[in-house]
């Protein structure tokens, strides 16, 4: 896809970060390497990756500018923190109308400054690595503490992109059960570079003995012993071969060497170092058959992937066999694919053995793989699906959302303040899109709040949840009498008791430890049943002006803090109560969560001054 030459000054700047190494042999990386090929002639590309020794720190590469981070040789928590310093120092030193991230390591700092940056945020979620830490990474199996911040990045990441991208339905299930809307979420599958496997430079997969592809890494939830132990069953009824392509794991790696001896394969059984991506054609053009034998296993079933070595394995005109699993049904082409029950190495053992004997049924497998990633898999389709993605996001308003099939689900807690820079002209919220109705709330005759969202809660790193009892409301006018602010006029016909209206209460300060700042807001949904409130000090509710007119409000009401976080789409009551998750502490919700410092957070202190306000 080529677009009218355009001076590069005069193009957008786009980042894209991950934590991963550019270009590299896994998944997510020949993934970004196909995205690049069509980016530079829109966007003045700059990525930021990891750094081995073996990379420079500055290249220029498929048209974009790659900046790698030397993160260091020590744990994972300080490369981690040393990635997410440079993603802060980047967004310092340039702007960018965009921002394309690949995992929380680099898209926490992007969330956390989209507002004081105003670019807008793409969040490609394939993989989750609260789930695949403790698979890729054994030894932190046990830090929880560790593993729970993790995992309230990614749902904080998911709260606060613009659209999210995954490779298949399974996954976009996944996110959707999180709490994002499904609408929100586009599905793109893992592009392949035909070019190098032409037919005719890479042969046809009619090979004798007949050689068995494995792509990728030796993580446990891939199902290689389950592999290993098919290759015996196949190898007594004829010659087969197997390769093990992908980086070698230290905890993973003797435990499958001592399996290849204990089944007598070696010979048999050849484990290969990871092939850069322009030297993969020559790999599977030495190959007849792919494998991909998942185990069902929670990370599989439920969580899903992008299966980017089937976008090779097709690419390259070889027939594949697979777990039979939901993600594989939906990704892979039925009528050039073999499937058997997950973990059952027997008929794992059939199907490779029925494939050795048959190289004409290899052959008409793989052509019509050829012709599925012709389709849809070519590296040209999926770039031109990024590119629209990309325009999607950069024609609507900052703000802006475009559920789809109804579906509207709101994130951060609703308020009746005004932004320091918002327009006069009213809300940023749609008011084509109804807003869920907030939980009742009721007034016992102690003064307490009761609502099915205000139970105390433990954060999820924590040893012991502190209960919180927020005090009552006094009101000094019926709440009839007070329509929410910027609400259609129709909205008031929802109930006889009218919409639900929004009171800043004081929240005592010996209820939290220090001082909590500025009221906090909490919905209350007002009923008719009469109700007597407790003595005490009334707090004033000015009646604003008409609903069709701006709400006008004081200089006392509005928000003096300088990073406030946009209106976005996941609910978080739901977020807390679901899934433990903690928001950063200038958040406005109800209950203030416990600060977190990782990664990348600074310590509680001053408030770094932005860009605009240093000298």
């Amino acid at each position: 896809m080529r677009y009218p030459a355009r001076a590069l000054s005069e193009l957008p700047r786009l980042l894209i970060c991950t934590f991963d190494v550019i270009p590299g042999p896994t998944g997510s990386a020949r993934r970004l390497t196909e995205y690049l090929k069509g980016l530079s002639d829109r966007f003045q590309v700059v990525v930021l990756s990891a750094k081995t020794p073996d990379h420079s720190h500055i290249e220029r590469y498929q048209g974009a500018r790659l900046l790698r981070v030397p993160v260091g040789t020590g744990d994972l928590h300080s490369k981690l923190l040393a990635f997410d310093r440079a993603v802060r120092r980047q967004l310092e030193s340039e702007d960018y109308v965009l921002a394309h991230f690949t995992d929380p390591f680099g898209g926490y700092a992007l969330c956390e400054r989209r507002e004081e940056f105003g670019f807008r945020l793409l969040y490609e979620a394939h993989t989750f690595p609260s789930r695949e830490l403790r698979y890729t990474h054994p030894q932190i199996e046990g830090d929880r503490r560790f593993l729970s911040k993790v995992r309230r990045q990614e749902l904080y990441c998911l709260m606060n992109a613009d659209l999210v991208v995954t490779g298949s339905p399974t996954t976009r299930r996944f996110i959707h059960g999180l709490g994002v809307a499904d609408g929100l979420v586009r599905i793109m599958r893992a592009p392949v570079d035909l070019e190098p496997y032409k037919p005719e430079a890479i042969g046809l997969p009619d090979g004798s003995p007949m050689r068995v592809l494995y792509l990728g890494s030796q993580v446990g939830y891939q199902g290689l012993p389950t592999l290993l132990r098919a290759m015996q069953q196949a190898t007594r009824q004829t010659e087969v071969r197997l390769s093990l392509a992908g980086p070698k794991h230290p905890d993973w790696q003797p435990l499958l060497e001592d399996l290849v001896d204990e089944l007598k394969l070696a010979g048999k059984v050849e484990f290969h170092p990871p092939s850069p991506a322009e030297e993969l054609h020559r790999l599977l053009g030495q190959s007849d058959v792919g494998v991909l034998p998942l185990d069902d296993v929670e990370r599989n079933r439920h969580q899903g992937g992008p299966l980017a070595k089937a976008s090779e394995y097709f690419g390259a005109g070889r027939p594949v066999i697979a777990s039979d699993l939901p993600v594989t049904r939906e990704l892979l082409l039925e009528a050039a694919t073999l499937f058997h029950a997950p973990g059952d190495y027997k008929a794992l053992g059939e199907l490779l053995a029925t494939l050795a004997k048959d190289p004409s049924k290899r052959v008409e497998l793989g052509g019509r793989g050829r012709a599925e990633a012709a389709a849809h898999l070519d590296g040209l389709v999926v770039q031109k699906q990024l590119l629209e993605i990309y325009h999607e996001l950069l024609g609507q308003q900052p703000g802006a959302r475009k559920p789809e099939d109804g579906h509207v689900t709101q994130v951060g807690t609703p308020t009746s303040r005004v932004l320091p820079d918002a327009p006069k002209e009213g809300p940023k919220t749609d008011p084509a899109i109804p807003l869920p109705e907030p939980p009742a709330v009721e007034i016992t005759p102690t003064g307490a709040i009761t609502s099915p969202l205000a139970e105390p809660m433990a954060p999820a790193d924590s040893e012991a949840g502190t209960q919180v009892e927020i005090p009552a409301v006094i009101l000094d006018a019926p709440p009839e009498a007070v329509p929410t602010p910027g609400a259609p006029p129709e909205a008031a016909a929802r109930s006889n008791a009218g919409p639900p209206v929004l009171f800043p209460i004081d929240v005592e300060p010996a209820a939290f430890g220090p001082p909590p700042g500025p009221p906090v807001l909490f919905p209350i949904a007002p009923s008719n049943a009469s109700s007597q409130p407790p003595p005490g000090p009334p707090v004033r509710v000015p009646a604003p002006p008409p609903a069709e007119e701006p709400v006008e409000v004081s200089a006392e009401d509005i928000v003096d803090d300088e990073a406030v976080p946009l209106p976005s789409r996941m609910d978080p009551w739901l977020a807390q109560i679901a899934h433990g998750y903690c928001p950063p502490e200038v958040t406005q919700f109800a209950r203030p969560p416990p600060p977190t410092t990782f990664p990348g957070k600074e310590e509680p202190g001053e408030p770094k001054p932005s860009r605009s306000e240093k000298p």
